[in-house]
């Protein structure tokens, strides 16, 4: 008995897919272009744009402590930026010279907004006159530089820096996306006039009035106009200085009549800036090139624009290689021809004699060879022009010895993660359809449903590029991770439309009523999983900015596959190219064209199951030669079909151009009733072209062609020169070959040509042209007068063009269509000749593979129902089983799962962050980090180091970086696996950890800006006290097991030579404090008092003492403050001079003083960490006023771990609702709801037994698990409601429904567990980010699909009383 429901209840909105086809192909051929043209465009990007919501003011005080920077800078600005709005942390770094305060605000803050408000407060600050104006500074990790490259070479570093800054900056700055070019290291020129104490102290000079002449001596301005008659002179001062000596001869004073020149009081010599940064690569000085891209420029193409201007196209690499082979050629050959130059010396002066003899004979044929002449150098013009072009690249024109080394390049990490995506997801898709081909055993049905991933993929291209989602690793993800489920919707509407014909519909109304049926549980489990990506929304912190590109690709990509498999697959299913129920490959076997014997005989031979197998593969062997004979024969039947088609357009043409004049003559030669117009209308609209008349006019043609050719050599419109030089051979030959082989050819592949091609190249009656041309004369005879017919005869050429043009444009279009239909069949052809060939190659593979299938699937199908009917008798037992399974998992299993805010990525690339005392001075630092670079060099990973020592105080570089800090950038060697970096770093810190006050941290390159793993907070106001404290805990940390490199804030300081003035010894001299302290400053650190213009350079000018007269303390002491006086004052008379240490650094966190401890993990989670951190400080006396936090990542974890638990349960919340507005029940969408935490069995045992810590891409996965797993549940519920609706009693409308879902709810949970199969391998670059929500889904779906299947229907009979 049927048990279907009637199509009257089906949704009318379904039928659509049967009436109207075309339209549903076109509305899906528009969305694919559409989402085409979008793909072309989307930007490429490493990681979605992650808008960080923290803002640094930084403000440059020179020459201050600590101390007073906290006081006078610090502390002002933190009182006037804490009432910004928004704000949740602000902190500040006082260390010499300098204060940054960092201020954090909650996600999503307009920071637009709030860069303008902090922007006002701090104007309102009042600051020392001293202070630089505060810089605002956003971190953006699109500011980050996507490529750094090193210069370096023989030439000296000036020379070197001169290059990068002139010329391969300017040239890298034209390129299409890049924003600026940075230079860093080497050194910068600078002029230093060092001045000599003693000499300025007895002629009275102060340093003051030696800076101010400078500046007024160099000076070049305009002096407006000046007319004289009809003349106007722009007039000019000229006065900058041309020369060094021009700035020694500088008169700076006079005294007694005799001028006191600059070189009389000081040197003036080249020198260079103070060294702030060095940069090395692999232990050699050279200049770093940072390259920065636009805002909306594509990473990957920028770093190929700029890869392309340093080395030049592979074109031009190709060209310069081949130069240096000749270059190398021609020395080998001098090389040679030295040693026969002198044997050869005696014969060339015999042979003089006789070319004096010969140059009178060439004079003559001088003139002739002037042609000649002409002619080479124009060649060796255009050879110069392509050597220019050949050789215009970068490191061509660089200096003998001098290399260009990429150091770091983003894109090629950006291009190997997307590509190993693509590759993910690609071979996913393959995965799943080979499951469905497994299941279906139906090529036609596999096909259809797996066109639903390519479409559903390029038509979520569209509304990401109108949602301005970029391709990244995580947009990219999404697709990767949904392309199994893309088919899970085709393959239940696809399912039921052929179940409704096993009962007896015909294929429109099983169309209708099988979409009908699913079509709202389609609906409805599509809804639930796109709900649980809402919640993503009120993620806080960085989980919610990374994962929502993923988010909004995954919805993107379902609601395309929903639309496909409601629509477009229903539309598929029901057609049928012929009358009666012939699939469309019965079809298209049925075409003689695709009919290969060879072919036949194989299936034939493999068929035969009574035969050995070899005796059945012998036969297949044989058949292939025959199989090369048949498609060749085909591809020439193919080629002839073309031919034929234009000969014979070509043919109608002709005649209807020149029958068109000869009209008037048929009427003496033919019977009206039996016209050559009628019999050409009778051959242009026949469907055939058969051999016998193909060929008569193929030889009538080609023999044409040989005619003509042979008449034109013996005319000499060919000159037969062009043939001499082969000897012996007759130019006919190559028309009379031609034509036999063509001929030959052509007969060959025609043979069949009626039988195959059969309706293929008519045209249709061009008696239209004809027709035309006669309504044009009847038009013009109509006219009764004969000045109107006159009128009309100049329309005839009109008339005439327009009638061509029209049977051209309808011919043309024809013969299209007949290429097509063509290429359409050769298509065909070959794809079946390789599925053929593939099939054979792979079924010694399948056919294990498919009978363990048949026997396993069998098996299940049997023995289903009598476990369903079992579980249903003993209801209680199983739901407890399924219920202490749960609690197990979630109360014995959790606490030993570890957790973690993000995996960290591994891109066989860290650094070495190196940290010395603060006060080291820069040449320090070099030299022990140069140590440092010997031991990693030694190291057989690694492959190149990269070394910057210092800092040049950027806007991106940090508040700890100095002098006395640097950082080695480790390259290893390709190939290099997550295992063999992190022996490397065990080992480098085993090596490294002896040397003495150096500090070690491994960082590795961040995806995303986070604070380091573990950092304590230790809060109070004593300095002091502070640091005793950071000591004792930093102490307590390193005895943790897994915490490594472990560091305090409070280190010692700078060693200060502290000046304090006595005020009343001051006013005693009449003296002023500023005027002194300037006076102090200026004569020790310097001033640059002007610029010297060279060339394009502005070279500062530096006034100081000399390097001896301010060397150390009491050179200082001796220092003259009053120099204009005529009785020296020494500094020492008027102050206290004392050597002390003040702190590296003043840390303020929320407005309290505070040290800052940090560290990395190695073989623990963060969390572990977290508790082991705890129990020790807990241990730890703390003053009344002191304390300690917890901060770093894990305050991040916690806040991120917090939020995505709300959103966990507010998607499955969400999920809820759908199924409870679907099912207009709220007891069903509880069972249903029953299949989550059956997934959470499968996570958490999973995770337990792989010992993958929690973290926020493994809680995404739950959240996305949330609305997969219920799909399956859905599905069986609802049929169990329409059997029950229909009249069947509920246990066995269960037990039915069971059996009936059981084949489609284990092909969509394969299909997503194969499709998401390659992303939780591990494989390729940004892996650790994807593996984990992958095997989570692919572990909970899998759980919840073997447990759905039986616990779902025993928890419905339970909760469902109807009977």
């Amino acid at each position: 008995m049927s048990t279907h429901v009637p199509l009257g209840s089906a949704p009318s909105s379904f039928a659509i897919t049967t009436r109207r086809p075309v339209a549903i192909l076109m509305v899906v051929m528009a969305v694919c272009v559409f989402g085409w043209v979008s793909y072309q465009r989307l930007a490429l990007d490493l990681m979605p744009d992650i808008a960080y919501p923290t803002l640094t003011v930084r403000t440059e005080y020179p020459g201050t402590a600590p101390e007073e920077v906290e006081t006078l800078i610090s502390r002002p600005l933190e009182r006037e930026l804490g009432i910004v709005p928004h704000l949740v942390r602000i902190s500040s770094v006082s260390k010499a010279g300098q204060s940054d305060v960092i201020l954090e605000f909650e996600w999503d803050t307009d920071m637009n907004s709030i860069v303008q408000d902090v922007r006002e407060k701090v104007d309102r600050v009042w600051l020392p006159e001293e202070a630089k104006k505060p810089l605002l500074l956003r971190y953006d990790p699109s500011l980050d530089p996507i490529m750094r490259v090193g210069l370096h070479g023989p030439q000296d570093l000036y020379a070197l820096r001169y290059l990068a800054e002139h010329e391969i900056k300017r040239e890298l700055e034209k390129q299409e996306g890049v924003a600026a070019v940075k230079v860093k290291g080497g050194l910068e020129e600078e002029i230093h006039v060092a001045l000599n104490e003693r000499q300025i102290a007895i002629m009275g000079l102060d340093i003051g009035q030696i800076n101010a002449r400078l500046a007024a001596n160099n000076v070049n301005m305009p002096g407006g106009n000046l007319r004289e008659g009809q003349v106007e002179y722009l007039i000019r001062t000229l006065n900058e200085f041309q020369t060094i000596d021009e700035i020694s001869e500088l008169i700076i004073a006079q005294q007694g009549g005799a001028d006191i020149h600059l070189r009389d009081i000081g040197e003036v010599y080249r020198s260079h800036k103070d060294r702030e940064i060095v940069t090395r690569v692999n232990g050699g000085e050279s200049i770093e090139i940072e390259i920065y891209k636009e805002a909306d420029a594509n990473i990957v193409e920028v770093a190929h624009l700029v890869r392309n201007a340093l080395y030049g196209l592979p074109v031009q690499r190709a060209f310069v290689d081949q130069l240096q082979k000749e270059e190398e050629k021609k020395q080998a050959e001098e090389e040679g021809a030295g040693e026969e130059e002198e044997e050869e010396k005696g014969e060339e002066e015999e042979e003089e004699e006789g070319e004096k003899e010969k140059e009178e004979e060439e004079g003559a044929e001088k003139k002739e060879g002037e042609g000649d002449l002409q002619e080479e150098k124009r060649a060796a013009a255009r050879q110069a022009i392509e050597f220019l072009k050949m050789t215009d690249f970068i490191s061509f024109r660089l200096p003998e010895g001098a290399e260009l080394e990429v150091l770091s390049d983003q894109s090629v990490f950006i291009q190997n993660s997307i590509d190993e995506v693509k590759s993910s997801a690609m071979l996913g898709g393959l995965m799943a359809v080979l499951v469905l081909f497994i299941f279906l055993r139906n090529v036609v049905h596999t096909l259809i449903i797996g066109l639903t991933i390519p479409i559903s993929i390029v038509a979520t291209f569209a509304p990401m590029y109108i949602f301005d989602v970029s391709l990244n690793i995580m947009s990219l993800g999404g697709l990767a991770l949904g392309v199994g489920m893309l088919v899970d919707n085709s393959i239940v509407v696809l399912e039921s439309i052929f179940r409704c014909r096993e009962e007896g519909d015909d294929l429109i109304r099983a169309t209708i009523r099988g979409t009908g049926e699913v079509g709202t549980a389609v609906f409805a489990s599509t809804l639930t999983t796109i709900a649980v990506f809402f919640p993503i929304v009120f993620v806080e912190g960085v989980a919610g900015q990374v994962f929502g590109d993923m988010s909004l690709t995954v919805v993107f990509s379902l609601l395309a596959s929903l639309c496909v498999a409601l629509f477009f697959i229903p539309m598929l299913a029901s057609r049928q190219l012929q009358e009666g129920d012939e699939s469309l490959l019965q079809q298209l076997q049925k075409s003689d064209f695709l009919q290969l014997h060879a072919l036949e005989r194989a299936r034939t031979a493999i068929g035969e199951k009574e035969k050995r197998l070899v005796e059945r593969l012998l036969p297949v062997v044989l058949a292939l030669p025959y199989l090369v004979y048949e498609m060749g024969q085909r591809l020439l039947l193919g080629i002839a079909t073309l031919v034929a088609a234009a000969l014979k357009l070509v043919w109608i043409l002709i005649f209807e151009l020149l029958w068109v004049l000869l009209k008037p003559v048929e009427r003496f030669w033919l019977k009206p009733e039996r016209t050559y117009q009628s019999r050409m209308n009778d051959w242009a609209e026949s469907d055939h072209f058969t051999a016998r008349r193909l060929t008569h006019w193929v030889w009538v043609v080609l023999l044409a062609v040989n005619v003509l050719f042979t008449g034109l050599l013996s005319a000499e419109i060919i000159p037969k020169e062009i043939f001499e030089g082969i000897e012996g051979f007759d130019p006919a030959w190559i028309t009379q070959g031609l034509a036999g082989l063509t001929g030959l050819a052509l007969a060959f592949a025609m043979q069949d040509f009626e039988r195959v091609w059969s309706g293929i190249v008519g045209f249709g009656s061009p008696s239209a042209l004809t027709r035309g041309m006669q309504g044009y004369w009847s038009w013009v005879g109509r006219s009764s007068r004969l000045v109107w017919k006159i009128l009309k005869l100049p329309l005839f050429p009109l008339v005439l063009v327009y009638l061509i043009f029209r049977f051209l444009f309808q011919s043309v279009l024809r013969l299209v269509g007949i290429a097509l239909h063509v290429a359409l069949m050769l298509f065909g052809l070959v794809l079946v000749t390789a599925l053929f060939l593939l099939g054979m190659v792979l079924l010694p593979l399948f056919l294990p593979l498919l009978f363990l299938f048949e026997k396993g699937f069998g098996l299940v199908q049997q023995a289903y129902p009598a476990l369903l009917r079992g579980a249903l008798r003993q209801r209680l037992a199983v739901v407890g089983l399924a219920m202490v399974g749960f609690l197990l998992c979630w109360y014995q299993l959790v606490p030993q799962l570890g957790s973690e805010l993000i995996p960290q990525v591994h891109q066989a690339e860290f650094n070495l962050d190196i940290s010395l005392p603060v006060g080291t001075p820069l040449e320090k630092t070099a030299e022990v980090t140069q140590r440092i670079e010997a031991v990693v060099q030694e190291q057989p990973e690694v492959e190149r180091l990269a070394t910057t020592v210092g800092t040049d105080m950027a806007a991106s570089s940090s508040s700890q970086e100095g002098e006395h800090t640097s950082q080695v950038t480790i390259k290893m060697k390709e190939g290099a696996t997550a295992a063999e970096e992190e022996a490397l770093v065990r080992r480098l810190r085993g090596l490294l950890r002896d040397l003495p006050e150096v500090k070690i941290e491994v960082s590795h390159p961040a995806l995303f800006s986070f604070k380091t793993p573990v950092e304590v907070e230790i809060r109070g106001y004593n300095l002091v006290t502070l640091r005793r404290l950071s000591q004792e805990a930093e102490e307590q940390l390193k005895t943790i097991p897994g915490l490594v490199d472990v560091k305090s804030s409070l280190q010692a300081g700078n060693p200060e030579l502290q000046i304090s003035y006595k005020r009343d010894r001051l006013a005693e001299f009449g003296l002023g404090l500023r005027n002194v302290a300037e006076m102090v400053r200026n004569k020790v650190q310097g001033r640059v008092a002007t610029d010297f213009r060279e060339k394009e350079q502005q070279i500062d000018v530096l006034v100081r003492l000399r390097e001896a007269d301010r060397l150390g303390l009491s050179e200082l002491e001796r220092l003259v403050i009053n120099p204009r006086d005529e009785v020296p004052i020494r500094l020492s008379a008027v102050a206290n001079i004392k050597v002390n240490e003040g702190p590296s650094e003043i840390r303020r966190i929320d407005q309290q003083r505070a040290a800052l401890i940090t560290a990395n993990i190695q073989g623990i989670d963060l969390g572990t960490a977290s508790v082991l951190i705890n129990e020790e400080l807990q241990d730890i006396e703390y003053p009344t006023g002191f304390g300690y936090f917890i901060s770093g990542q894990n305050k991040e974890m916690e806040t991120s771990m917090r939020s995505l638990y709300a959103a966990l349960a507010l998607a499955i919340f969400l999920v809820y609702i759908v199924m409870a507005s679907q099912f207009e029940s709220l007891v069903h969408p509880f069972v249903i709801m029953f299949t989550v935490p059956l997934a959470l069995i499968g996570v958490i045992a999973v995770l337990f037994l792989w010992k993958i810590p929690l973290s926020i891409v493994v809680f995404i996965g739950m959240i996305m698990l949330a609305g997969i797993v219920v799909n399956n549940a859905i599905v069986l519920v609802d049929y169990i409601n329409t059997l029950r609706r229909s009249g069947m009693e509920k246990i066995e409308a269960i037990v039915q429904a069971g059996s009936v879902r059981l084949r489609p709810i284990l092909m969509t949970t394969m299909t997503t567990v194969l499709g998401l199969l390659p992303m939780a391998l591990g494989l390729g670059e940004g892996a650790e980010i994807r593996t984990p929500m992958a095997i989570t889904v692919i572990a909970g779906l899998s759980s919840s699909t073997v447990l759905t299947l039986v616990v779902i229907p025993v928890v419905y009979s339970l909760f469902d009383r109807r009977s």
